[in-house]
């Protein structure tokens, strides 16, 4: 069991090193559309890569305590040390696949509205729900509108390149690289208000969601 106290320890090390690591080794260019939100907001990007999560607190200049990480529960292996400790110093929030859908969506929800309500967290969701090993997107699931709807958050789009080519799937080191972080202007609740119906505010944030994250690819 890991403590408290040592959580803590190792999410300040950890983030310690990834600021470093893109100071330094995986050098990282940042461009924003406009200033990220104040409040609270869904942080949604591409997925290439192990360094995403990462990559995306650093950019956005805050501390990573402020961040939750959205990942699959059976990714991170939590019977695995490796598991704890990512979990851990990722803040991840786990999905668990093995239940239904509706199931699975509601406890994401309630959980997150909770962490909002409580400490103010941002969240970081991968549409595509995992990572793509070609230049083009993966078809975008649902996932992170339903939360952006149901939490009344603003959504921020963003757009990494470079990653891949830094740290390719199926490997868990990173190479020397460059990669650009680049932020896109967010979609507010206020753009879904007047769209009619649950189902069709979900479609309309996940098909602008696209677009916009598609528009900030480089060309």
């Amino acid at each position: 069991m890991i403590t408290k106290p040592i959580q803590a320890g190792s999410r300040y090390a950890f983030e310690g090193f990834a600021r470093a690591l893109f100071r330094l080794y995986v050098r990282m260019d940042v461009t924003t559309c406009e200033p990220l939100p104040s409040e609270p907001f869904l942080l949604c990007s591409n997925h290439t890569s192990h360094l995403d999560g990462a990559a995306l607190m650093v950019a956005s200049g805050r501390p990573f305590a402020e961040f939750r990480l959205l990942a699959a529960a059976d990714y991170f292996n939590p019977r695995s040390s490796a598991g704890r400790v990512t979990r851990v110093v990722l803040n991840i929030v786990s999905i668990d696949r093995a239940v239904g859908q509706s199931a699975r969506l509601r406890s994401t929800l309630s959980e997150c509205q909770e962490l909002v309500r409580t400490h103010r967290v941002r969240l970081i969701a991968f549409p595509e729900g995992t990572r793509s090993t070609s230049d083009g997107l993966l078809p975008f699931k649902r996932g992170p509108a339903f939360l952006a709807v149901g939490l009344g958050l603003p959504v921020v789009p963003a757009y990494i390149a470079g990653a891949r080519a830094a740290m390719p799937k199926g490997s868990w080191m990173p190479r020397p690289a460059r990669i650009g972080v680049h932020f896109g202007r967010p979609i507010r609740p206020g753009e879904w208000a007047s769209v009619q119906g649950r189902k069709a505010r979900w479609d309309y944030v996940t098909s602008e969601l696209e677009r916009r994250i598609r528009d900030l690819a480089p060309p």
